[in-house]
């Protein structure tokens, strides 16, 4: 603990020791995306798979890097538009109103996939997820660097089945200021109503950014049906989930950084209300459903010498997500208070003896601790934790290493964790890679092992509760079929050993335990085409579920597949210059296939599995820049346009119904830049 302060505060001020060396820049912050060539935009440096920056071909990672020119070109309301064009990447309902992520077929929301935003972790730490629907202000994101497959060596943690990591815009990308205002209509009711603020510049040798948004949207329109058997009676209905589900999010981002120096403020409110809870509930009012984090990260490069960089990092998070305080809430589940925080603190060196070698080596420290401040369950009655008190704390230390060699046949890659928690059993997790790319073509052939560690949510109900472990083989090859595109294919396989699978006991209630095996293996291909007219991206996915012994999320006529996450995906973006100067047209078009989810049956009596056939959304979005004056953007869109009805599916046995989804929604965005 006496380190984790020391290191804190030493971190919260430039270091006079030794040379100050400025890191480099930020991976494509020197690139003009909209001006670039295709060959540039597949140079980007980046450090997300390794710590390291290297070309996205030959990172040792199945890569995904979204930019902000992407993020434009299909006028993204929230995280789901954008990462939906991800392959592999699919969007299902977990509980209480939340809508959570699955990674290549298979449900990833509880701690199965890290999300960053500017390096500071954005999963809650009670159960381990993220919630996703007009969550951010998209627009404020510079890049989005994307892990599709394993990256638990470097970042531990939730790291198991992708990495997130979110790059907003800093002071040198704004040089001013920008507004923004949001507003959508969906068929019959009001979609969204957003406003955005970013301002940032260069203060002396301070690079700083503040940005902030306030929002409110509904989760979709169309009718909820379901059914509840527990308690008895027995009761089944449905309302119109328009008037059921709304979003407020709330978020402030404040950064400063100056040479090797960086520090990071994060606000994020995202506050549900909802009718559906865990199941059918019959009440007329919405329950409030908070989650809110305050995020802290701070961090400084000290060169010592002209070939080792160590780098001492803090972070601290307070939250209070799953936060429930209403009589309603209480009624049917429990009224829900509980605190949470999380020190991190770290150190790492890294030793570059040539140019074509590269060491690290790392030391991490987490210190989670959770304090009950209201927890009742349906009769009143003040509930602890299993381990008989208000408080919990769990604790854990990592050993991370790592070695890069490049040579003239290809880039070697070799590192392994050592994770050792206080609660549970240790973990040892080895990766190797074998990358090289070429003007026209790479390849790469990867073996990771990863591990997600068990969290209070899950220890509460199973003490004894054990950690996953998670072995991938992945291959990957790209070729230029000309200058201005480029083809990339990867196949995968993933098998989960000890998974942590949540399952309901009509006498204990919500329980967790580790299962047998379970797994997908499947295709990803992902084409882009650059040209002076504009540009175009497409993409295609493919799982099937191997080894799958885990009844909570099989679909018993189609064992291949699993709950609530179609096997075959397709995605398609593109901008369109059109003949009056910075006017771009922007088509897109997201096809889900067969999707498989439980659904209140008459038939049944009950909640019984049902198919639903493919669905595919089209929007299109118009924008022009300077219009009538220098600065000011204006934009409109056409989303879901032939209304389809696209729902949510709960991607495991949990009881609950679809969550429908977006109606067509006409939107609307007005934007204005000052630069000084």
């Amino acid at each position: 603990m006496h380190l984790a302060l020391i290191l804190l505060l030493v971190s919260l001020q430039p270091p006079c020791f030794g040379q100050q060396v400025a890191p480099p820049p930020p991976p494509g912050a020197e690139l003009d995306l909209g001006a670039k060539t295709l060959e540039d935009l597949l140079e980007i440096n980046t450090s997300v798979a390794t710590r390291k920056g290297s070309g996205v071909r030959s990172a040792p990672g199945i890569l995904s890097i979204i930019t902000d020119e992407d993020i434009r070109a299909m006028g993204a309301r929230d995280l789901i538009d954008v990462l939906r064009l991800v392959p592999g990447f699919h969007f299902a309902a977990d509980t209480q109103g939340v809508v959570g992520l699955g990674v290549r077929g298979m449900w990833a929301q509880e701690g199965k996939y890290l999300l960053l935003i500017d390096g500071i972790e954005a999963n809650e730490i009670q159960y381990g997820g993220f919630q996703f629907g007009n969550e951010l202000p998209v627009r404020h994101i510079k890049r989005i660097e994307l892990i599709r497959g394993p990256g638990s060596v470097i970042y531990g943690g939730f790291a198991e089945l992708a990495v997130i990591n979110i790059i907003t815009k800093k002071g040198a990308d704004l040089k001013g200021f920008v507004g923004e205002a949001v507003y959508g209509q969906m068929t019959s009711t009001t979609g969204r109503q957003n406003v955005g603020l970013q301002s940032g510049g260069q203060i002396g040798d301070w690079d700083v950014s503040v940005a902030a948004y306030l929002g409110e949207a509904k989760r979709g329109t169309g009718a909820y049906s379901g059914f509840r058997d527990e308690p008895a009676p027995a009761i089944s209905g449905s309302f119109d989930f328009k008037d059921a589900d709304t979003i407020k999010p709330a978020y402030f981002n404040l950064g400063v950084s100056r040479s090797n120096f960086k520090f990071r403020y994060i606000l994020h409110e995202h506050r549900l209300t909802t009718r559906a809870m865990y199941s059918y509930t019959g009440l007329d009012a919405d329950i409030p459903n908070d989650f809110r984090t305050h995020g802290a990260l701070s961090s400084f490069d000290m060169k010592l010498g002209p070939k080792i960089t160590v780098t001492p990092q803090a972070q601290f998070l307070h939250q209070t997500p799953w936060r429930q305080v209403s009589e309603e809430a209480q009624s049917e589940a429990t009224w829900y208070d509980i605190k949470s925080e999380r020190l991190k603190v770290g150190i790492s060196a890294s030793y570059e003896p040539t140019k074509s070698l590269n060491f690290l080596l790392g030391h991490e420290t987490t210190r989670d601790q959770h304090k009950i401040k209201t927890y009742r369950d349906s009769t009143g009655a003040d509930l602890k934790f299993s381990n008989g008190a208000g408080k919990a704390s769990y604790q854990s230390k990592a050993l991370l290493g790592q070695a890069i060699w490049k040579t003239p046949l290809a880039d070697l890659s070799a590192g392994a964790r050592y994770e050792d928690p206080n609660f549970t059993k240790s973990s040892f997790l080895p990766r190797f890679g074998l990358t090289r790319a070429e003007r026209n073509w790479h390849y790469k052939l990867l073996y990771s092992q990863a591990f997600r560690s068990p969290v209070q949510a899950n220890i509460d109900a199973r003490p004894s509760v054990r950690p996953e472990q998670t072995e991938t083989v992945e291959a990957e090859f790209g070729h230029s079929l000309s200058r201005e595109s480029y083809l990339t294919a990867n196949i995968f396989d993933t098998k989960i050993r000890d998974p942590i699978v949540y399952y309901y006991d009509p006498v204990l209630g919500d329980q967790y335990d580790n299962f047998a095996t379970v797994g997908t293996r499947g295709l990803e291909l992902n084409y882009s085409f650059k040209a002076s007219w504009g540009m175009l991206q497409a993409g295609y996915s493919f799982y099937v579920a191997t080894q799958n012994r885990i009844e909570q999320y099989a679909v018993d006529t189609e064992r291949d597949a699993f709950l609530g996450l179609p096997q075959h995906q397709f995605t398609f973006n593109s901008r369109i210059r059109l003949g009056v100067p910075n006017l771009h047209l922007n088509p897109t078009i997201i096809a889900l296939g067969d999707r498989y989810g439980y659904e209140y049956s008459r038939r049944a009596s009950g909640m019984a599995i049902q198919k639903t056939s493919p669905r595919v959304l089209t929007h299109l979005y118009l924008e022009r820049e300077n219009l009538l004056m220098p600065g000011l953007i204006a934009g409109v869109g056409a989303f879901n346009i032939f209304n389809q009805s696209v729902r949510y599916i709960q991607a495991y046995d949990g009881g609950a119904g679809s969550t429908p989804g977006p109606s067509r929604e006409f939107v609307a965005r007005l934007e204005y830049r000052h630069t000084y």
